[in-house]
């Protein structure tokens, strides 16, 4: 099952920049899910939030289940390229180590 089929019934609302903070901002209505997702330009790294509406839940989403988000998006939509910060990078000692998956 491709991204696509899993997130068929998102729309993209928008998208906005804070400092070296881009957030995108995607609906499901038919699930009632909004979600958030932040590159962070300082640390290097792609998260999320997702509010389940009628449970009024908050997740967070790891590396990838955000990435599904951002790759839904067309050229136009992106603010500022993050393709160095696509691959997750694990600091360990000083040292960062990109994570082959």
């Amino acid at each position: 099952m491709g991204v696509r089929k899993i997130l068929e019934d998102v729309s993209f609302l928008g998208h906005d920049t804070v400092g070296n903070y881009d957030y995108y901002s995607f609906v499901d209505q038919r699930k009632g899910k909004e979600t958030t997702i932040l590159v962070d330009f300082d640390e290097g790294e792609i998260t999320g939030e997702q509010l389940l509406i009628s449970y009024g839940e908050l997740l967070d989403l790891n590396h990838e289940e955000s990435m599904e988000y951002l790759n839904t998006l067309d050229g136009k939509d992106i603010v500022r390229s993050f393709e160095h910060i696509k691959s997750p990078i694990r600091k360990e000692k000083g040292v960062e180590f990109e994570l082959d998956w």
